[in-house]
């Protein structure tokens, strides 16, 4: 229930200790879920990442009743299947591609999507700056991993 009340608290202030601390209680087992769901490192971490802003996105209308975790660990495998599908998808179409000898397409990406709007800066900010504090638990978690592995 800890977890639910952190959130909470994340909810109500905006604390990042608070949405650090559910992180932090389940980085692990969300990155493991989807490492086995896709078995690549970095889609699993991908994964781990929406996951998490999925979390921040619904936190408000999230209703504290059963397990947090186990509502991340259906979330990470949803994402995890939107993940695979995604890969699949863009592999056959550049299969196609390759079939009919036209050269990979360039991605084209809008150099700045806060000068049409607004509001979708706002949120592509709030989902970079999510990223950030996730990669920085990730890294962290990852490194204590390691460490506790190699008897240090």
């Amino acid at each position: 229930m800890e977890d639910w009340k952190q959130l909470a608290e994340y909810v109500k202030s905006g604390s990042e200790s608070a949405f650090e601390s559910v992180v932090n209680e389940h980085l692990q087992m969300v990155y493991a879920t989807a490492l086995r769901k896709t078995g690549n490192r970095d889609a699993a971490e991908e994964v781990t990442q929406s996951t998490f802003i999925v979390l921040t996105e619904k936190a408000k209308t999230l209703t504290p009743s059963g397990s947090l975790g186990a509502w991340l660990h259906r979330t990470a495998l949803l994402k995890s299947k939107e993940r695979i599908k995604k890969d699949i998808l863009q592999a056959e179409r550049l299969q196609k591609l390759k079939e009919h000898g036209m050269p990979r397409p360039k991605i084209q990406k809008n150099p700045n999507p806060c000068a049409t709007n607004s509001r979708r800066c706002s949120q592509l900010k709030k989902r970079q700056d999510l990223r950030t504090i996730l990669r920085k638990l990730f890294y962290k978690v990852y490194r204590s991993h390691r460490e506790g592995n190699s008897g240090k």
